[in-house]
């Protein structure tokens, strides 16, 4: 067995650093050199205090060194210790700079104050390891339960996915068994016809034979009765029957849009995310407080190159898109501001929009044109005669609204052509106010279809259907009507609504309650378009001003 060298164990008394460097001719330290902070054993403090006599050798005993606050040496006056502090200068001094340089300054005993700073310390020390540390211990615990928890809720959400999937499975697989039992009924039906019409062709097959027979029969006889009293049945014989030809059904498969099924499968909602305010760890229990709205912030402001503002749209490569009160379009650095692009109608933009493929989507009011990432405008669809097109949103979606002001209706446009046509209830009540002069639309990352109007804001399901209202009549605080313009939303599905006289953004959720109002401490003004960013960041557009303007929000 290894024997551990007692020289090197744990419990090995301090030795003295004068002695031979052989370490076990090194004896037990039993004073201390404060001035060198060298540990020294008795017989070696003579040798110790001749290696440098140019100290003054401060011996102290060993025991008495581990508690005694160890003075500094005065710059001024190296051969003295300083054993005061100057209050004034913030400066360790001797007794001879108190009489000289700092003569009337406020002073204090300098071991005092270190004794006072080591107690500081030492309680600051209890309290990081009895508080501060358990603190985040706990914090540690219950951040790995969080995290424990939300695996296994998506391992509940997988399993619900995959076992709804084999309840579509079970489902299709019923619809084709329904639809291969019925062409076997229809089967059987058409062939029972032509089994039924080749056994009337076979007898009558048969009664020609027999009468063939017959004739060969009186023929062979020679039989003079037999020849006279033969008559002719091949009138009767060479009669057809009707005789019907079944051509067989045909299946005629229907078109299923691409995302049909995806449409129907079900929906996945986004994750919410709650953001908490950090705060001191405290001794109790006490809640971390939520960050409220009072923390949203204009981050950063520029003006566009413009008379007046009208929309704006985000792109994925930290770019917006604008329009004005003039035919060309500009594209802005979100950083500098700087133009970056532009893009040139012959008509004043009405709407744009940004698609999925990060390219721009603008209509004049009778053509929606897409400019590629190569900078080519080329028209994409056209609108039907006697409509016209008053907003865009990224799904492709299509506002329109009659010349005559009496109808409108949202259009959902795949490859150029209209997959759907949203414009009744299940009433048959128009779902929009055809009455308003401007309209914004926006798709919701849930396939909801947003469309706000100068009076509210109307959202439908992803298969058209009317889901709620918006009004924002929530509380009598404003003296100005409800003017909403720009629709925005978030990776939460939380809906951005730009209010035009109030100074200020409605936030909802996705199923139509209210959150809050941002205001940013009313620094905005006449917002006509909003639009969120990858980021979660807010730009908007402030009409008048031609201002654009970045905002940090939280939920």
């Amino acid at each position: 067995m290894k024997v551990m060298d007692p020289m090197k164990g744990a419990q090995d008394v301090i030795r003295c650093d004068v002695c031979s460097n052989n370490e076990r001719e090194k004896s037990p330290a039993e004073v201390q050199c404060n001035t060198c902070h060298t540990n020294v054993c008795s017989p070696c403090v003579a040798r110790h205090m001749a290696l440098d006599k140019s100290k003054k050798h401060d011996i102290v005993l060993f025991h008495v060194a581990s508690t005694e606050i160890i003075l500094p040496s005065c710059s001024s006056h190296p051969q003295l210790k300083c054993d005061l502090f100057c209050k004034k200068c913030s400066i360790p001094i001797c007794l001879k700079c108190l009489s000289s340089n700092h003569n009337s300054h406020n002073v204090e005993e300098l071991t005092e104050l270190c004794q006072k700073i080591c107690k500081n310390i030492q309680d600051e020390t209890k309290e990081i390891q009895q508080r501060v540390i358990p603190g985040f211990e706990k914090f540690l615990g219950e951040e790995d339960e969080k995290l424990k928890k939300l695996i296994e809720a998506y391992d509940k959400l997988d399993s619900s996915v995959e076992e709804h999937g084999k309840d579509i499975h079970r489902k299709v697989d019923a619809v084709i068994s329904k639809y291969k039992t019925k062409v076997q009924q229809k089967k059987q039906a058409d062939a029972k016809i032509l089994q039924q019409q080749i056994k009337e062709i076979n007898e009558i097959m048969s009664e020609a034979k027999q009468a063939a027979a017959k004739n060969e029969a009186i023929l062979k006889s020679k039989n003079a009765s037999s020849l006279i009293a033969h008559k002719s049945e091949n009138a009767n014989l060479s009669k057809v029957p009707n005789l019907r030809n079944v051509i067989p059904p045909n299946f005629t498969s229907k078109s299923i849009p691409a995302d049909f099924l995806d449409s129907v499968f079900g929906e996945i909602t986004d994750s919410k995310i709650l953001y908490k305010k950090g705060s001191t760890v405290q001794q109790t229990n006490n809640q971390v407080a939520a960050v409220d709205a009072s923390t949203d912030r204009v981050l950063s402001t520029f003006s566009a190159p413009y008379k007046q503002l009208y929309r704006l749209a985000c792109t994925r490569s930290g770019q917006l898109w604008t329009s004005g009160n003039e035919s060309m379009l500009r594209c802005l650095n979100m950083h500098t501001g700087s133009i970056v692009a532009t893009a040139v109608l012959d008509l004043n933009p009405i709407a744009l929009c940004v698609n999925t493929a990060n390219e721009l989507l603008i209509c004049d009011g009778i053509t929606v044109y897409k400019r590629e990432l190569t900078g080519v405008i080329a028209p994409c669809f056209n609108v039907p005669f006697g409509w016209n097109t008053e907003a865009l949103a990224n799904g492709f979606f299509v506002f329109l609204r009659r010349d005559d002001n009496r109808q409108s209706k949202v259009l959902r446009i795949v490859d150029g052509h209209v997959q759907g046509e949203y414009q009744y209830d299940e009433n048959g009540k128009e779902l929009f106010n055809s009455n308003c002069y401007v309209f914004f639309l926006a798709e919701n990352r849930n396939g909801d279809i947003c469309v706000s109007d100068t009076v509210s804001l109307v959202v439908l399901d992803r298969r058209g259907k009317f889901r709620f209202r918006y009004h924002g009549k929530v509380f009598d605080s404003f003296d100005n009507p409800f003017k909403p313009r720009g629709v925005s939303t978030d990776a939460q599905g939380n809906i951005f609504l730009a209010d035009l006289h109030n100074r200020c953004i409605h936030m909802i959720d996705k199923d139509g309650r209210f959150v809050r109002y941002i205001t940013c401490g009313g620094s905005l003004d006449k917002l006509c378009d909003v639009s969120c960013d990858e980021n979660g960041q807010l730009w908007v557009a402030e009409r008048l001003t031609a201002n654009i303007k970045c905002i940090e929000y939280h939920l």
